[in-house]
């Protein structure tokens, strides 16, 4: 009885970290589009002081950012002691992939305009590794995922995958058409812009459904 009311106190607390998790990745995004807001009603403004409010977008959602990967961590590490799964495990394979493709991502930036051909090679390189890491990060999501799903006995993150894999595929085809000209009216553009914003909020907010959704019993 004892052990039962640990685990149960212990999956609480998961349950609240995870929620918070994902409220402070929502909150990237509202960050995200406030700025895009200001920059739009703003106009005209100088280059230096867009660049300083990027500045001050990029920062405020890296810490944002960091502090949902920490949440996030204490909440799959609880998980995994009270229910034995790796959920933590992935989560550090996920991370330490990440770190990877940003410096191979920083590499690539910076070779991608140099004008040779050891470099043009390298850049060649640099564009398959990041793939190959964009591929396993996305299995690595998904097995978390079902690992998640499977442990708190919860379909909710297993159909979170593929909304958010039918979400990702929309807005990126979405984004095609708008970059080759598809939508001409401005109604059309602008819808097709929201739609995208749309499409990728929606993902995240599911999963914080998901979290809440999580039986404490």
């Amino acid at each position: 009885m004892q052990e039962t009311s640990y685990n149960q106190k212990v999956l609480k607390e998961a349950k609240r970290q995870g929620i918070i998790s994902c409220r402070l990745m929502l909150a990237t995004v509202a960050v995200s589009f406030f700025t895009k807001l200001y920059l739009i009603f703003t106009r005209p403004h100088g280059e230096s002081q867009e660049q300083l409010i990027k500045l001050l977008e990029g920062s405020v959602n890296f810490v944002l950012f960091l502090a949902a990967a920490v949440y996030m961590w204490y909440a799959l590490k609880k998980l995994e002691e009270i229910y034995g799964a790796d959920v933590l495990s992935i989560y550090k394979q996920m991370i330490f992939a990440s770190i990877v493709f940003a410096v191979v991502g920083i590499a690539f930036g910076f070779i991608r305009g140099v004008e040779d051909r050891p470099a043009a090679i390298g850049a060649g390189l640099a564009g398959l590794f990041i793939l190959a890491i964009t591929v396993y990060l996305a299995v690595l999501w998904a097995k978390l995922n079902f690992s998640l799903a499977k442990i708190t006995e919860n379909t909710l993150f297993k159909t979170y995958v593929f909304f958010a894999i039918a979400s990702f595929i929309i807005a990126f085809a979405l984004q095609m058409m708008l970059s080759t000209g598809y939508f001409t009216a401005v109604f059309s553009i602008l819808f097709a812009a929201l739609s995208i914003a749309i499409l990728y909020v929606l993902p995240t907010a599911f999963y914080l459904y998901a979290w809440t959704m999580i039986k404490e019993e």
